[in-house]
C-alpha cells in the first residue's frame, strides 16, 4: 500500500495472469498484449463467465523509473509558520574569512549535461514528506534529511548523507556531511533558515557587506558571517566541495583554490533545470573524483620592522595555563606568537591596497553567545569589520594567551590593541567574542575597574582585534601594596561580582594599576574566560585573590 500512496490511478498498468498456487508470478514483461487491462473495458470483459474468486490473481508493478527520472524529480515544499526565537547560538569557533568569494558560473550548465547511469530500476516514486509547519531551523533540518538526503541515499551506492556526528573525524559541527564508504569526509552541508539567509546572489550581497562596513552604512541582508562558517568548515576539513542551504534555496560551493569560495546561484528546491537533485549528485561526482583541498593559508609574514621606543610593561597573559572550569590551555609558543607579531605589526602600519584605506567599518549586529547566556535567545555583539588603514601599530606591550598587546592608534585615538591570528588559532575566536560581550554587559564599570572598550571585530587578513583604553601597568610580583590599596583591587572585583561575572583568570597580568600623588587605580582586564556566577564562585574567587595580593 505505501508503494502506491503517490501514484495516480491512470498511473497504473493492470495486466491478467494466470498464475498457479505456489509458482512465483510471471514478469510483466513476459505477459502478452492482450493480457493488459485497459480502463476502457469492466474487468468481467476479461473473465466471461463466473469468475473463479480463488484462482484469478491481478498484478500490480508500478512502472520502474531510471536514475535520471528519480533525479528529475523535486522535493515538496515546505509550510511556514510564525518564526519562533532563536534556540541556539552561532558558533564561530572554526570560522574563517575567505581572501575572494566569486561566482561559479558554469556549475548549473555543467549539471545539465552531465549523464546519469541508468542501469539500474527504481520503485516508480519516493515517499516523501509533506513538512507544513516549519518555525526553526532544526525542522528544516528535519525536512532536509526526510525528502533530500534520504532519498538521495537510496541513489547512492559508496555514498551517504547524515548528520556530522555520523563521522567522528570531522572537525567542527555542521549540520549535515556525506562520508564515502572508507569513512572518508567528502562533502560539509551547513543550513540556515530563510530569515537568517534570505540573500540570492550570495556573492553580490558578501562584497556589498564588505563595502558597508568600509563606509560605515547599514547593511540590510547580511551573509558574511554565514559564509565564513562553511568555509571555515571546508578550510579545517581540507575539502573542496559544500553546500550552503535553506531548503527553499540551496547554494552548491567550492574552493578551487585554498583561500576562493566558489558559490553556484542559488537552486530552487522546485527548479526544473537543473533539478536540486541534480546537483546534488553532480556535486557527489566532483567530491568523488577530487575531494581534498589545503586549508586557508595564512597572510605573509614580513620581517618585523623596528619597533618605536615606549613602554612594554602592559600584558594581558603570561606562559602560565588558564584554567576554565577545570580546563586548561598552554599558550602559544615564542615563536608562533612572534610570527603573528610581524603580521600585525606590518598590517597595522601599512595601507589597504585601494590607497589609505578607511577610518574602520560601521558596527554591524553580529549573533554571539559567551558561556554566560547560553539560557537567553539572542545576543548582539557590536563588531567592526577593519581595513588595513584602520589603524597604527605603534609598539608590542605584551603577549598573552589570546593574542598580542600593542600600542596602536585607531580611530584616532592611542589605545591597547589586542590581537589574535585566527588563521593560526582559529580555536581561541569563541574566548575572544566572549571577552567582547563580558566587556558589554560591564558597560557601566568601565572607566572605573575595568578599561573602557573601543572597539573590537575583524580585519581583511583574517585578524580579530579587541580595543581598551591604556589604563596602567600590571602588578608586579614582589609590589607592595598599602591597606587602602588592597582594599582598592578587591572592591574593582567586587564590583565586577556585583553585575554576576567572575573574572575566572585572576593572575597579576591581569590587574592593572595605577599611582599619582593622590590616588591609586585598579582595573581587571582579560575577560575571555569570565562567565556569569554564584554567590559561591564570588567567594571562591575573592580567596584567590586574597592569596595573590598576600605575596606581594
Amino acid at each position: 500500500p505505501n508503494v502506491l500512496a503517490h501514484v495516480d490511478a491512470d498511473q497504473l498498468e493492470l495486466w491478467k495472469a494466470d498464475t498457479p498456487f505456489g509458482v512465483k508470478p510471471s514478469s510483466i514483461q513476459s505477459l502478452p498484449a492482450t493480457n493488459n487491462l485497459l480502463a476502457i473495458h469492466r474487468i468481467s470483459d476479461y473473465w466471461p463467465g463466473e469468475i473463479p474468486p480463488n484462482s484469478i490473481h491481478v498484478l500490480i508493478n508500478p512502472a520502474r523509473l531510471s536514475e535520471s527520472d528519480l533525479l528529475e524529480l523535486c522535493p515538496p515544499c515546505l509550510g511556514y509558520i510564525n518564526r519562533h526565537g532563536s534556540t541556539g547560538s552561532t558558533r564561530f569557533q572554526y570560522a574563517r574569512t575567505p581572501g575572494s568569494v566569486v561566482t561559479w558560473h558554469n556549475f548549473e550548465n555543467d549539471v545539465k549535461n552531465a549523464t546519469w547511469d541508468d542501469t539500474r530500476k527504481y520503485p516508480s516514486h519516493p515517499a516523501f514528506q509533506q513538512y507544513l509547519t516549519i518555525s526553526d531551523e532544526e525542522t528544516i533540518r528535519q525536512a532536509l534529511d526526510e525528502n533530500v538526503f534520504r532519498f538521495l541515499n537510496n541513489l547512492l551506492s559508496h555514498e551517504v548523507f547524515g548528520r556530522f556526528t555520523l563521522l567522528k573525524s570531522v572537525i567542527g559541527e555542521p549540520d549535515f556531511i556525506q562520508k564515502d564508504s572508507n569513512e572518508v569526509l567528502r562533502l560539509v552541508i551547513e543550513v540556515k533558515t530563510k530569515w537568517a539567509l534570505s540573500a540570492d546572489n550570495l556573492v553580490t550581497t558578501y562584497a556589498q557587506n564588505l563595502t558597508e562596513c568600509r563606509n560605515r552604512t547599514t547593511s540590510r541582508i547580511c551573509v558574511y558571517h554565514q559564509l565564513k562558517q562553511v568555509f571555515g568548515y571546508l578550510s579545517h576539513n581540507h575539502l573542496q566541495f559544500g553546500v550552503l542551504t535553506t531548503y527553499d534555496k540551496t547554494w552548491f560551493l567550492y574552493r578551487r583554490q585554498p583561500d576562493e569560495l566558489c558559490i553556484s546561484p542559488p537552486i530552487q528546491y522546485n527548479n526544473q533545470q537543473p533539478t536540486l537533485f541534480q546537483c546534488f549528485f553532480y556535486l557527489t561526482f566532483l567530491a568523488r573524483n577530487k575531494p581534498d583541498c589545503d586549508s586557508a593559508p595564512q597572510s605573509p609574514q614580513p620581517l618585523l620592522p623596528d619597533d618605536d621606543n615606549g613602554d612594554s610593561s602592559y600584558d594581558d597573559g603570561d606562559n602560565s595555563s588558564h584554567n576554565d572550569g577545570g580546563r586548561k590551555r598552554k599558550a602559544s609558543s615564542q615563536d608562533a606568537r612572534r610570527s603573528s607579531q610581524h603580521r600585525v605589526l606590518m598590517a597595522g602600519r601599512g595601507r589597504s591596497k585601494g590607497g589609505r584605506g578607511s577610518k574602520g567599518g560601521k558596527r554591524n549586529k553580529v549573533m554571539a553567545h559567551p558561556s554566560h547566556s547560553s539560557n537567553r535567545e539572542e545576543e548582539h555583539v557590536p563588531l567592526e569589520f577593519f581595513d588595513w588603514g584602520s589603524f597604527r601599530v605603534l609598539n608590542v606591550l605584551g603577549m598573552g594567551c589570546t593574542g598580542t598587546v600593542f600600542k596602536a592608534i585607531l580611530h584616532g585615538e592611542q589605545v591597547a590593541l589586542k590581537i589574535c591570528d585566527l588563521w593560526q588559532h582559529p580555536d581561541y575566536e569563541k574566548e575572544l567574542l566572549n571577552e567582547v560581550e563580558v566587556y558589554n554587559a560591564l558597560k557601566d564599570l568601565q572607566g572605573d575597574c575595568v578599561p573602557r572598550f573601543k572597539g573590537a571585530g575583524y580585519t581583511a587578513g583574517g585578524l580579530f582585534t579587541i580595543a581598551t583604553d591604556i589604563v596602567g601597568r600590571p602588578l608586579e610580583d614582589a609590589e607592595s601594596l598599602s591597606d587602602q590599596e588592597y582594599l582598592v583591587i578587591r572592591t574593582a572585583l567586587s564590583s565586577i561580582h556585583h553585575y554576576g561575572f567572575v573574572h575566572n583568570d585572576i593572575h597579576r597580568e591581569n590587574i592593572l594599576v595605577k599611582r599619582t600623588s593622590h590616588q591609586f587605580y585598579a582595573s581587571f582586564i582579560d575577560f575571555a574566560f569570565s562567565k556569569q556566577g554564584c554567590q559561591h564562585d564570588f567567594q571562591k574567587e575573592m580567596k584567590s585573590l586574597a592569596r595573590l595580593l598576600r605575596q606581594s
